[in-house]
């Protein structure tokens, strides 16, 4: 019989561990997340978001974007790609989701299928990047925590018509990465059953301009989705595109009564489950790990320990709340070999426990 009541607590710890990684993966289907055309909303458009923070990755982040300014409210529209007439869309695709712009609207193409969403590519301002044909998704059904995909872009285009067409040619890669899930708070209100996607463009256009001649223009985009199952168009997209030497950042939000919140706990278990009120990422983690823990009322932190398996203290971490309803900090970890930890978190009402794997 096992008298130590710690001995006892880490041997629930493991066998909780082990029964939550037989939970399926945090997913969205096909027909949750698919764009279709006349599906509509409106979104706040923040054109300098160069202090916008992406956040952590991981399991069961809780992003707070509650602090967010209110921007620009704008039409986001979803369309059917015109094929002919005299100004024919740059890129073809199934669909395209149109962002009104204040002169230009930002455009980013798509072929939805039952099988995936395939990202045929984007047109904002005068620039085109056309990635239609390429015959790969972007990403498949149901989306799924951890999935990822790169395939390589070779493909050739006109833009423009007559002596002023524009011969395009492209190379380089595209990648995404469902990278996080968890509970984003919103200035409307908290949202949950968030994943978010994050797509990498690394390319190369070689461009043959008439009369100036070989133009070459060097791509290196990141884009964020958070989507949830209860949402057909992302929630919050954060977009930094970087031509050569130009860098814009530009943050998309869906305007409160247009947002299905969702509830808390998750119908797919996505979020934030009881046994989920003390959260660790990322994890496995190398020099930094973030803690957050969702405190009741009136409740204060004593102390967060790093335990070995054999429960000696590895280190201590100094914390504090100032009646935050949230705790959450990132503490380092560079100093802590490679090993199998426990995370102990002590309150004046509770003592929680989070194995934790240190790379």
């Amino acid at each position: 019989m096992i008298k130590n009541y710690f001995l006892k607590s880490i041997l629930a710890l493991l066998l909780g561990t082990a029964s939550l990684s037989l939970i399926a993966q945090p997913t969205i289907p096909a027909d949750s997340a698919n764009y279709e055309i006349g599906v509509d909303t409106k979104v706040n458009v923040i054109s300098n978001a160069s202090s916008f923070s992406t956040g952590g990755s991981g399991a069961s982040q809780v992003w707070d974007f509650s602090g967010l300014a209110a921007g620009t409210e704008r039409n986001m529209t979803v369309e059917a790609v015109v094929t002919g007439g005299l100004n024919p869309d740059p890129v073809s695709a199934a669909v395209k989701l149109v962002i009104e712009g204040a002169i230009i609207d930002d455009v980013y193409y798509y072929d939805p299928s039952s099988s995936g969403l395939g990202y045929a590519g984007i047109s904002w301002g005068v620039n085109v990047l056309n990635y239609a044909g390429e015959g790969a998704q972007q990403w498949e059904y149901p989306i799924t925590y951890q999935s990822t995909q790169t395939y390589n872009v070779a493909k050739t285009y006109t833009t423009g018509f007559g002596p002023t067409a524009v011969d395009h040619k492209i190379a380089g890669t595209v990648s995404y990465e469902v990278d996080a899930y968890g509970r984003v708070k919103m200035p409307y209100g908290d949202v949950y059953d968030v994943m978010r996607i994050k797509i990498s463009e690394m390319v190369t256009d070689t461009a043959d301009v008439p009369i100036v001649g070989e133009q070459v223009f060097n791509y290196d985009n990141v884009m964020y989705e958070w989507r949830t199952i209860s949402n057909r168009h992302f929630i919050l997209r954060y977009d930094r595109k970087s031509e050569s030497s130009t860098t814009t950042r530009t943050l998309y939000y869906q305007v409160g009564d247009s947002v299905n919140s969702g509830t808390q706990p998750s119908s797919v278990e996505m979020l934030m489950p009881k046994l989920q009120e003390f959260m660790v990422s990322p994890n496995p983690a190398q020099d930094m790990v973030s803690v957050s823990v969702e405190l009741k009322n009136a409740e204060s932190l004593y102390n967060l320990r790093l335990m070995d398996l054999n429960g000696r203290t590895v280190k201590e971490f100094g914390i504090h709340n100032e009646g935050q309803k949230t705790f959450l900090e990132t503490f380092d970890l560079s100093d802590i070999p490679a090993g199998n930890y426990i995370l102990n978190l002590n309150t004046d009402q509770r003592n929680l426990h989070k194995r934790i794997v240190v790379q």
